[in-house]
């Protein structure tokens, strides 16, 4: 049992490492139309409108990532 909470432990800090220096990037590139300004990903009570063709926004169609987004976004 203490040998899965090292293990635990140790890839949660190593995985954690690797991406500090990330933490503090603002924003770049696309992120802020596909994150801050997309309507779709503002509510998960309609999976086709996560899904399906973004209609309005320039933005590629990528809906499971779109999906990922939004779930992230109720979460937060």
């Amino acid at each position: 049992m203490r040998k899965n909470h090292f293990w635990l432990s140790a890839i949660t800090g190593i995985i954690l490492l690797t991406y500090l220096g990330s933490f503090r990037v603002p924003l770049l590139f696309d992120d802020l139309i596909t994150l801050k300004d997309n309507p779709t990903i503002r509510s998960l009570s309609d999976l086709r409108h996560i899904l399906g063709f973004p209609e309005g926004i320039v933005l590629s169609w990528r809906p499971f990532s779109n999906l990922s987004f939004a779930v992230s976004y109720a979460l937060s």
